[in-house]
């Protein structure tokens, strides 16, 4: 437990030797490579057994390709998606040891991650913290390929901030090639052509009863297309990561509302969408298909950056102690979390091979 404790405080911890630096652009991009790296090493060096048996599953996939000396012998069409193959593949011809497969997508996931906090969020300390605390690590230790396609979504975000159809509808395609869900990034785009207003909203929530009413439908058409057998719903549990999204939601409502008024650039506006679609699909799981849970985690980026900013836009005298106060928080319900579950003990790779 104490290498995730460190890593929990360790964006705060690394702030003590920035200071200052959403104000200066140059501390801010030190101070995300530094806890970049950090981060690549701590991903990168886990063994395959620290957390579910994917890790596992993943780790024998590089170990696979190293045994076969041509692509038309390790490609398997009834297998997963091929471009994670033709990755693994690639990755086979340049490294020998299958340690590198975690190395390379903690590299892409972590990259992704900073770029995105660098380009979006007014507060990197708090949203390096939340990246590390509320789900989103996690989830990129263990489903590898949906954490590459979700890596991809990050950076399209720029790219539909600037309303450049092609690179972004470009990049979607390539996610999808890592994971055929990655399909529903395309909503990112869609959303953010609309107006920060009650009819937006309004629409929003009946496209949501919309998918609601006809889940049923909707379970058989996604299990198709994704060649997957998602059926079960859950009835419990996840009730701290929807008030989360609630939490967030209204408090973006009443601190960033001048934020998401405005017309010409809607980037604030669209990551509150982009929240909002994350939320919708995370309640889905009550509602719907256990593949909707895994779906909001394209999503899950805008908590990083709608809570941050709206906590930038607060009154001075409480900014500082609610800042913190969140981080405290976050860490707590990380450290809980983690407790008791298959990511303890933390071992990397030469202590359990």
């Amino acid at each position: 437990m104490i290498i995730y404790a460190f890593i929990a405080i360790m964006p705060l911890l690394f702030s003590v030797f920035f200071p200052k630096m959403n104000e200066y652009d140059k501390r801010k991009r030190r101070y995300l490579v530094l806890c970049g790296i950090v981060l690549i090493l701590f991903i990168g060096l886990r063994s395959r057994f620290v957390g579910s048996e994917d890790s596992f599953h993943y780790f024998n996939h590089l170990k696979r390709a190293l045994l076969h000396d041509s692509w038309q012998d390790y490609y398997r069409s009834d297998y997963v998606e091929g471009g994670f193959q033709f990755f693994v593949y690639v990755l086979s011809r340049i490294f020998d040891h299958p340690q590198y497969l975690f190395v390379v997508t903690g590299m892409i996931y972590v990259i992704a991650v900073c770029y995105c906090i660098y380009k979006n969020s007014e507060n990197v300390v708090l949203s390096m913290t939340m990246y590390i605390t509320l789900g989103i690590m996690q989830f990129q230790m263990q489903g590898m390929r949906q954490a590459i396609a979700m890596a991809i979504c990050m950076v399209s975000f720029e790219f539909v901030k600037k309303k450049k159809i092609i690179p972004f509808a470009l990049l979607v395609l390539l996610a999808m090639q890592f994971h055929r869900t990655a399909v529903v990034i395309a909503a990112i785009y869609v959303v953010s052509i609309l107006a920060y207003n009650v009819w937006s909203i309004l629409l929003l929530a009946i496209c949501s009863g919309v998918v609601f009413a006809y889940t049923d439908q909707l379970m058989a058409f996604a299990n198709d297309v994704f060649e997957t057998d998602y059926s079960m719903t859950i009835d419990s549990g996840g009730f701290i990561a929807t008030a989360i999204y609630i939490l967030i939601i209204v408090f973006a409502m009443f601190f960033y509302r001048k934020e998401l008024q405005q017309k010409k650039d809607k980037t604030a506006s669209t990551i509150m969408f982009v929240t909002i679609l994350g939320f919708v699909s995370y309640i889905m799981r009550y509602f719907g298909v256990l593949i909707s849970e895994r779906i909001s985690f394209y999503f899950m980026f805008g908590q990083l950056l709608l809570l941050p900013n709206a906590i930038k836009k607060m009154p001075a005298e409480y900014r500082k102690v609610v800042e913190y106060a969140v981080s405290v928080l976050c860490i707590a319900l990380f450290l809980y979390r983690i407790r008791g579950s298959n990511f303890v003990p933390y071992q990397f790779f030469w202590q359990n091979p």
